[in-house]
């Protein structure tokens, strides 16, 4: 998981290394990045939680 900043005035964002999706909890993207490093695919329960998509 990193954890980014989008800029000063937003809150942190933390982003799945493995898919590139961003999350405001850094809880979903570790759950994101523990189920693409062991699946090599998305959940769609995990990723309705993103906050941009994959592109």
């Amino acid at each position: 998981m990193k954890k980014l900043n989008q800029n000063k005035k937003t809150d942190e964002v933390f982003m799945c290394p493995e898919c590139g999706l961003s999350y405001r909890e850094a809880e979903w993207a570790q759950k994101c990045e523990a189920w693409c490093k062991q699946y090599k695919s998305c959940n769609l329960d995990i990723i309705q939680h993103a906050i941009n998509s994959k592109k």
